[in-house]
């Protein structure tokens, strides 16, 4: 077999430096998405997640978007990550509007790079 320097750079050197951007963000986003849902009416429990494992992102680079276009890497979304427990459906739909529009009117700026 050849070497694929295409492959090599996506998965040994580009997957890294997202990575470590996501390692450097994480705290300013996790901070962001507290303060936003901090200041609205439902109750709600915003909990931090674990960063993506490497490994998990290749395997999932190399299985589900094997056939897309280089950079592959850059098909992962959510390599930074945290989830918000309210305690109805009807307050998920409330918190994720609001979580929207507060995003969508400039407030945590970490988030709008995301989204």
């Amino acid at each position: 077999s050849s070497f694929d320097a295409i492959k090599f750079y996506d998965l040994d050197i580009y997957l890294n430096k997202l990575m470590m951007r996501a390692g450097l963000m994480n705290d300013v986003f996790q901070r962001d998405v507290k303060q936003i849902f901090s200041r609205q009416t439902i109750a709600t429990q915003v909990r931090e997640g674990p960063l993506k494992q490497i490994e998990r992102c290749r395997i999932k680079i190399e299985s589900d978007y094997h056939d897309r276009r280089y950079p592959t890497s850059a098909c992962i979304l959510d390599l930074i990550r945290c989830s918000v427990v309210v305690e109805s459906v009807p307050d998920m739909m409330s918190g994720l509007k609001w979580f929207a529009d507060c995003v969508a009117n400039g407030q945590g700026a970490s988030i709008k790079r995301f989204l």
